[in-house]
């Protein structure tokens, strides 16, 4: 996470991205529950149902900048999470 910060990735690595997003979009809306998901997201978060298929331009169109730029807006310190798993049983003496 902090590499992202500091140095970008590289056009091939975004370019594969993009083409795993794009095929996990369509395999998504290939089924009426989904289609329903991503409408209702669209309604609910956005507000705007025209922004369900908004999506994936906005994915298509990210640069390696824009990458970068998000990286180092949200992957900082006092937004990190750390959980610790503990295997089932051992924890609190069960």
């Amino acid at each position: 996470m902090e590499r992202l910060k500091t140095e970008p990735i590289t056009d091939r690595e975004l370019q594969r991205t993009k083409n795993q997003f794009a095929r996990d979009y369509i395999l998504q809306r290939e089924s009426n529950q989904s289609k329903a998901g991503v409408l209702s997201h669209a309604v609910v978060i956005h507000r705007d149902i025209k922004t369900a298929d908004g999506e994936f331009d906005i994915f298509q169109n990210m640069t390696v900048a824009d990458v970068q730029r998000v990286a180092r807006t949200y992957f900082k310190p006092e937004n990190r999470l750390v959980l610790t798993l503990m295997p089932s049983g051992k924890a609190g003496g069960q």
